[in-house]
């Protein structure tokens, strides 16, 4: 049995061995807990600022000031890139620069959306309004291919009533045909949803018409 000094004389010999890696081991582990705790705090405060200045934004939007809600959008994008303000914000941008008929600003941001957001809801949304664009700008085949990378099942009646539009302008009445059957399949569609692709489907003098539910 070891005498209090043998025990004193192995635990300094046991401390000179591993003091050092045991205090450098508890520094590490409250740093990652104050850490942690100063990351998620910082993630709150941006989160609350990025509030804020979107709420301006949308002020803006509702007011019609496409300056200050290109400038405000900017602004969100560059210091919030990874929020999902900063694609809420470039969707009011391009909803601002097409009411100004800035078709190529409105393309930008959405692109940006498309390029930049983890979020696949707000990339199709982006996708929808870009193909949109670009059919009134009779880029059809563009058109097509922003429609045909639609990820979400749950814009396919939107891509679908998107792609029939471009089909029947390039004179693809069957191609039509079959893309406005899809929207009429889904049940996910409102009424004028319904009554709109409907209506197209009668123009095609469509005869299956009446065997689509509704």
């Amino acid at each position: 049995m070891e005498t209090p000094e043998q025990e004193l004389e192995a635990l300094k010999s046991w401390w000179n061995e591993n003091g050092r890696t045991l205090v450098l081991g508890i520094a590490i582990g409250l740093g990652g807990v104050f850490g942690w705790t100063w990351w998620q705090n910082h993630l709150r405060a941006q989160a609350e600022e990025a509030s804020l200045v979107y709420q301006k934004l949308t002020e803006d939007v509702t007011a019609d000031r496409h300056d200050s809600v290109r400038t405000q959008a900017a602004a969100i994008i560059k210091t919030y890139p990874k929020s999902g303000y900063a694609a809420l914000a470039a969707m009011l941008a391009a909803k601002s620069a097409f009411e100004e008929k800035d078709f190529n600003e409105a393309k930008r941001q959405l692109q940006w959306i498309i390029e930049n957001s983890d979020k696949s809801s707000f990339r199709d949304v982006a996708r929808i309004r870009l193909a949109r664009i670009l059919v009134q700008e009779d880029k059809l085949d563009e058109a097509m291919t922003v429609v045909e990378a639609v990820e979400e099942e749950a814009f396919g009646a939107s891509a679908n009533e998107l792609r029939g539009d471009i089909l029947i302008t390039k004179g693809d009445r069957e191609g039509a045909r079959e893309a406005y059957l899809k929207v009429l399949a889904s049940n996910t569609i409102s009424g004028p949803t319904r009554s709109r692709v409907q209506m197209k489907l009668d123009d095609l003098g469509n005869s299956h018409a009446e065997n689509v539910p509704s």
